[in-house]
Parts: C-alpha cells; structure tokens; sequence
C-alpha cells in the first residue's frame, strides 16, 4: 500500500512539472487570434503581417520547448498549437503567391515578390516585435518568458517601452502597399539581371564572412558594416601586388653603342680593371661545428672546408686592385692575366664582384647572386600581403563579435581562412614565381650578351 502511494506521488510530481514545462503556452494567442487581431493597410499587408506573426509565435513555441528541439517529442497541447501556427501560415503564404502563379514577371517592382519582401520586413523589425508582444502577451508573460525567448530582435523589442508602434510611413510604399503610380512593371533588361545578381554574389560573400555558426543578425549587416575597411585593404593589396609586379620591369642590359656601358632600370654601373696576377695565395679553413651534450643527448660534429684565394691584379700602366674569394675557385695563378668587373651604384667606390675573365685560361667566373643586384628584387610587399589578409581576417572577427552577429568571432576569423587563406596563398606564391622567373630569364639573357658581345671585346684588349 504505501508503494501505492509512492507511485501516485510521483506520478503527479511529474504531470506538475510537465504541466509547469507548458505553462507558458496558456499565454499564447491561437492562430484564430492572430488571424482576426491583424488590420492592414492592404490585402497584401494584412497578409504579411499575419505571417509574419505566426513565424514569430513558431519561433516562441521553439524557444520555450525542452532542448534540443524535436517536434515529433512535444507535448500534446504544445505540439497541436505548433501545427495551428504553421498550417494558417502556409496557407495564407500559398493563397497570396497562387495570385501571381502565372505571372512572367521578373523585376523587382513584380507583385510575386513584393508579398514575400513584406513579410520579411516585419520580421527583422525589433518595433514590430514590440507592437506584436503588447497585441497578444500581457505584462506578467513578458516579464516570466519573453526573457527565455532566443533571438536578439525579442531582447531588443523587450528594451523599447510598452506602447510602441511601427515608424511611421513603415507600410507605406513597395513592397507591403499595392502597386506604386510611375513605377515600371515592364520585363527586366540586362541591367536588373546585373543588379540583381550583384546582389546574390553580395549576399552569398556576406554568408562566406560569417560561416556556418549560429548568427544572431543577417550576415548581410556585417558585410554593410565593413565594406568601407574592406575597399581600403583591397586597395591596399592592389598597390602591395603593383609594387611587387613592378620589379619584373626592371631590365638590366649592355648598351648598344658600348659594351662597356651597364644600362638599367636602377641606378647601377658597370666597373672594370685589367692587370695581371700578382701575390697569389691560396689557403683551406676548416670549419668544425659540434652540436648536443645536453639532455644526455649525443655529440655530433660537422665539418666542412672553406676555400680562401687573394690575390693582386696589376695593371699596365699601374694601379692595382686586391681580389678575395671565398669559396670561388679561380684557376688562377702569378703570371695570368685577367678582367674583373664589378656593378655599383653612381659615385661609390668598388662593388659586388660580377665576374672575373681569365684571358690566358680562357675562361669566366660568374658571381651569380651579385647580378641579381640591379633587379632590387624585394619580397617585403608580398609578405605585407599576407600580413594585410591576416589583418583584415582578425579584424573582421573583431567587428562580427562586438555586433554580436556571431557567437564568437574567432569561428568568423577560422572560416575567412578557410575559404580565402588558399586563393590568397595562391596569390602569394604567384607573385613569388613570377617575380623568381621573369628575373632568372633576363639574368640569362645578360649573362648570354656579356658573353657575346663583352667577353671577345676585353680578350681583344688584353691582347689575347
């Protein structure tokens, strides 16, 4: 017997506290209520504010519900006033469009698409929000649930005064009046296919910022809110992308007129001076590096030989230069003759080393790294074009988070490299290779014309 009891004590412990679960709904008007409550300036106002309505009791009824929401799991009462609302609503949304059914109509001025523009007008308005909760709730439901309603429009109806109404002139005009005198009704041209698709592809990059995380605002309203940063950082890679393509026109060649004479984009000079060798030496470093010993990890050891060469270039009618190198073997020796020729810039004294004839070997040391020089290569503007996308990634982040258009602007900063960390790598490289190409093919071509045309000019003038 006193498990009997037990049993029935907690059997209506359970139905008080699923009864106490649905409390909230004896507050909410029937779709009947909704249907009769609402006056339009128009039928097609009376409509979308109807619907929209019953969109927004959809989402109450989702809200209040046990998470995670299922309608299949809802309580009886619950899940029959769930159904009320969306069958009266799909209803109303058919007999509207059915209206405009057989229209052929596509621009934006067509009475199809003005119907479902309206609704969505009142639905992302926080006053109308206001005007339904004072319509159908009384103050003890909105002080006890409206709070546990999810949606930033519902907390920022809650913060306007009781009392509110829409703005004026809020239902005047397209999309929600009928149709509007002078407005054109004809077949769309080219020109509202353009626009309505710079609208698509704004709406779809707008989704791209945000991602798939739960928004609590269009993404839309934070594409709006950083075009103006985003023409600036686009304007900004463009002049970093120009300044990095800029190098490739630079040019270094040997004058037509005088072989002897460096012409180039940059300020560079071609210097030279012919002698014979005197004085050289010729010496191996060995350099040794030991590594490890700590963290009872074992000692290695490298070595490897560095080759040391100096020597005195004489000339003929004096002067000389001293030549040093570093693992470069010459072939030289006492007695040889050579040209070594260097490039720098207007008014110094001595430079990189270019190359060094032997004209009694016969042959040509290159020092190829020192050609480049001319070409100023600089790789600072691309890698400030990967800290610009970067930048303006995390700025992006920032600004969703304190619009609160996410829940976290890091998932905004996670998904912006996501989808555009590999075209802008892309980018990158490109403009790495094509800066290393252009340079290493017009470093062949002048080495090719030094060759031909330099090289048998200065073995002609040392006599060989």
């Amino acid at each position: 017997m006193r498990g009997m009891f037990v049993l029935m004590a907690l059997c209506g412990a359970l139905s008080g506290a699923a009864q106490a679960q649905t409390d909230w709904l004896s507050g909410m008007p029937t779709a009947k209520q909704v249907e009769s409550a609402v006056q339009g300036r128009s039928e097609r106002d009376t409509a979308a504010q109807t619907s929209a309505v019953l969109q927004i009791m959809d989402g109450v009824v989702q809200s209040l519900s046990p998470k995670p929401f299922d309608a299949d799991r809802l309580a009886p009462d619950v899940k029959r006033r769930l159904g009320e609302y969306r069958a009266a609503r799909e209803r109303i949304d058919a007999r509207e469009m059915a209206k405009f059914s057989g229209s052929s109509c596509e621009g934006d001025h067509c009475e199809k698409y003005l119907y479902p523009r309206c609704q969505q007008k009142y639905v992302f308005s926080p006053e109308f929000y206001r005007v339904v909760m004072d319509r159908h709730f009384a103050p003890e439901w909105q002080r006890s649930w409206v709070p546990k309603v999810h949606g930033t429009l519902w907390q920022r109806a809650l913060k306007l005064p009781a009392g509110t109404t829409l703005p004026a002139g809020f239902g005047d005009g397209p999309p929600c009046s009928g149709r509007v005198a002078g407005a054109d009704y004809s077949e769309p041209g080219i020109l509202d296919y353009a626009t309505a698709g710079a609208d698509i592809g704004l709406d779809l990059f707008a989704s791209l910022l945000v991602g798939d995380v739960r928004t609590y605002r269009k993404p839309r309203e934070l594409f709006d809110d950083v075009m103006p940063g985003l023409l600036l950082a686009a304007g900004a890679a463009v002049m970093l992308i120009v300044l990095a393509l800029r190098q490739t026109l630079r040019d270094v060649s040997l004058d037509r007129g005088n072989a002897r004479k460096l012409v180039s984009s940059v300020p560079y000079e071609l210097d030279m001076f012919a002698g014979d060798i005197h004085g050289y030496s010729r010496g191996i470093e060995t350099i040794t590096t030991v590594s490890g010993g700590q963290n009872n990890t074992p000692v290695t050891s490298s070595s490897r030989s560095v080759l040391h060469e100096r020597f005195f270039l004489v000339g003929p009618v004096g002067g000389e230069v001293e030549v040093k190198l570093t693992d470069a073997d010459s072939g030289a020796r006492d007695g040889h003759r050579m040209t070594a020729a260097w490039i720098q810039k207007p008014g110094k004294t001595g430079g990189p080393w270019l190359f060094m004839r032997n004209h009694t070997m016969r042959t040509t040391m290159w020092f190829g790294n020192n050609a480049k020089k001319p070409y100023g290569l600089r790789s600072w503007p691309v890698w400030a074009l990967a800290a610009l996308f970067v930048g303006t990634c995390i700025w992006i982040g920032v600004r969703a988070d304190t619009l609160r258009v996410v829940s976290d602007g890091w998932d905004v900063i996670g998904h912006l490299l996501l989808w555009f960390g590999m075209p802008a790598l892309l980018v990158v490289s490109s403009l790495f290779m094509w800066i290393y190409a252009v340079r290493s093919r017009r470093l062949a071509r002048f080495r090719r014309e030094v060759d031909e045309r330099l090289i048998p000019e200065l073995d002609r003038a040392a006599g060989v």
